[in-house]
């Protein structure tokens, strides 16, 4: 319960900084390469804070090299991939579509020897059912779809290399460090390359409450996982973000099909409980 409080927690949070960084986008305040360094630095100054504060946090093994090394690869491509759908497709779409995330976890998590009920793998098949449905009856879709699946289906991978590599190797707080570090490291390099300057957007309150609500969240996300398994986790957070995302998208973003959207997401709304 502790892990799913949470995450219902971080997806609110979550929701904040993706519908500030995506009107900045859409109003060309920021260019993803800006958003991108920011967001990361933000989170990247959190775990550093939990590892100041935290001075038994800091455990780290170097066997994990090999799967920290492939996970940095993909969380590159997972942010990278993440930010383009944000940009360019409807929240709600995004917040629907990613929810296909849970299944491939699920398969995942039963290879790897995690027990799960009948109850929740029904309910998160059932889940998945009402994504192909959605797609069927174009109540998502549009712009920005191809990103928005890739952006689903690499978290199988980062969130499965993440809960093994802190349950056999590292620390959330040194994990999370070692991540971002790398990740800011890459958005820095984008920006040089086309003689961006982020640090001046930081003079911008709007940006920097933007980063500091996914810093939140992404700190929430990583405790989480201490408590329980990928599958059940991210079908909380997926499914608490199309929450989020469908009411921004339609009384914010204005977007069309709004009954069958809301719709949608209250059926996902109450698949939570049931998973719980």
């Amino acid at each position: 319960m502790v892990g799913v409080l949470l995450i219902w927690l971080g997806t609110f949070f979550e929701e904040i900084s993706a519908v500030a960084g995506k009107k900045n986008l859409l109003e060309k305040k920021e260019d993803i390469y800006v958003f991108g360094f920011l967001q990361v630095l933000a989170v990247l100054a959190a775990f550093l804070l939990m590892l100041a504060l935290m001075p038994g946090a800091l455990v780290f093994s170097w066997a994990s090299l090999p799967t920290l090394s492939v996970r940095i690869f993909f969380e590159i491509l997972q942010c990278y991939f993440a930010i383009m759908a944000l940009q360019l497709a409807d929240r709600s779409t995004m917040g629907i579509l990613r929810s296909g995330t849970i299944p491939l976890l699920l398969v995942v998590d039963i290879m790897m020897g995690y027990s799960i009920s009948s109850l929740q793998l029904t309910v998160i098949l059932a889940l998945f059912v009402l994504i192909v449905l959605a797609v069927k009856e174009k109540a998502v879709g549009g712009q920005g779809l191809k990103y928005v699946v890739l952006a689903t289906v690499l978290p199988v991978i980062t969130a499965t290399l993440y809960k093994y590599n802190i349950e056999h190797y590292n620390s959330v707080a040194v994990e999370g460090t070692i991540v971002f570090s790398a990740l800011l490291l890459f958005w820095g390099v984008m920006n040089a390359r086309r003689r961006n300057n982020p640090l001046r957007y930081l003079k911008n309150p709007q940006i920097v409450a933007q980063s500091l609500s996914l810093a939140v969240e992404a700190v929430l996300m990583s405790i989480a996982f201490i408590y329980s398994f990928p599958s059940l986790l991210i079908a909380v957070k997926r499914a608490s973000s199309i929450f989020w995302s469908t009411l921004s998208g339609i009384y914010i973003f204005r977007e069309e099909r709004a009954f069958a959207k809301i719709s949608l997401a209250g059926v996902m709304f109450l698949a939570i409980f049931i998973l719980v």
